[in-house]
Order: C-alpha cells, then structure tokens, then sequence
C-alpha cells in the first residue's frame, strides 16, 4: 500500500477540507447576520424617534448612520449612538445563535473534533478559500441590495454546509 492511498495520508487532507469549508460557512453566516442587524437597527431606531405610524405614513427611511439623517431631512447625532447599539446586540446575539445551532446540530460530531484541531492545508485550497470568503464578505456586507445579499449569504451558507456534510472521512479515531 502507498502513502497516497493510506488512510493516514488522507486525515491532514479532510481536515484542511472542512475547516475552510467552515471558515465560509462562518463568513457568510457572520456577513448576513450582519445586514440583518443593521437593517433591523435603523427600522427600531426610527421606531423609537417617531413612532410606527408615522415611519409607515410618511414612508420613512434611515440614509445615513453617522450622523443619524432620515428620509425626511432630520438629522440626530446622538441616535446615531443609539442605532449602532442595536445594531450591535442583534448581530452578537444573532450570530452567537447560528453559529451554536450550526455546531451543535448541524454538524456532525466527527467534525467537532477535527474543527479544534490545526490542520495541514494546500496553498491552492487556502487561497481558493480565503478569497471566497472575503468575496461573500465583501458583497454581502456591503456591495449588494439587502435581499440580494441576503440570498448570496443564505446560498453560500448552505452549499458549505451541505458539502460539509457530504465529506467523506475515514478517521480511526470515531471508530
């Protein structure tokens, strides 16, 4: 038997595989949660100053975060404080969230190990990774409308996650 065909030979290569599978899954993950709560911080904010009646009748918008301006031509510097706040504790508490239930459900327990582990991965694999991850971060964050990039998260999250899930391991250690 080889090296190439020996078990042995494919652990460093699986788990090279899933930690950066899992570095995408986390930016997109972390991306979107991310618009979300900013989305959900300036429809709050704009609740707290003025109501839910008048942010539906006047059709009412935040425009600019730092300082706070509003579709209607108000500008409030101390909100601005105030909506990043929110912003803030819906993103923490969102992501703490999906990334418990993504660990803790989602994934196999196998994978739970070999995620704490420090794995030899290619050059090619970690570059080819890094850059997607920095692209959904990117085009999520910031480029894209919510719903589009809400989509690309939600896309890229899953297609991670299911080819998380389909890796194939042939680690002793999980009998």
């Amino acid at each position: 038997m080889d090296i190439e065909s020996s078990p042995e030979a494919t652990v460093p290569s699986v788990q090279g595989k899933i930690q950066s599978l899992f570095l995408v899954l986390s930016i997109a993950m972390i991306t979107g949660a991310l618009r979300v709560a900013e989305e959900a911080a300036k429809w709050i904010t704009l609740w707290h100053i003025y109501g839910w009646t008048k942010v539906e009748h006047d059709h009412l918008r935040v425009v600019g975060i730092r300082p706070l301006v509003v579709s209607n031509g108000d500008v409030s510097r101390e909100m601005s404080d105030y909506c990043f706040s929110v912003g803030l504790v819906i993103w923490l508490l969102s992501v703490l969230g999906l990334m418990y239930v993504v660990n803790q459900k989602l994934l196999p327990p196998q994978f739970r190990l070999i995620l704490r582990e420090k794995a030899a991965t290619s050059l090619g694999l970690r570059l080819v990774v890094r850059l997607c991850a920095l692209s959904v971060a990117i085009l999520v964050g910031g480029f894209l409308p919510l719903t589009e990039a809400l989509i690309l998260s939600l896309v890229t999250a899953a297609g991670a996650l299911t080819w998380l899930r389909k890796i194939q391991h042939d680690d002793r250690r999980f009998g």
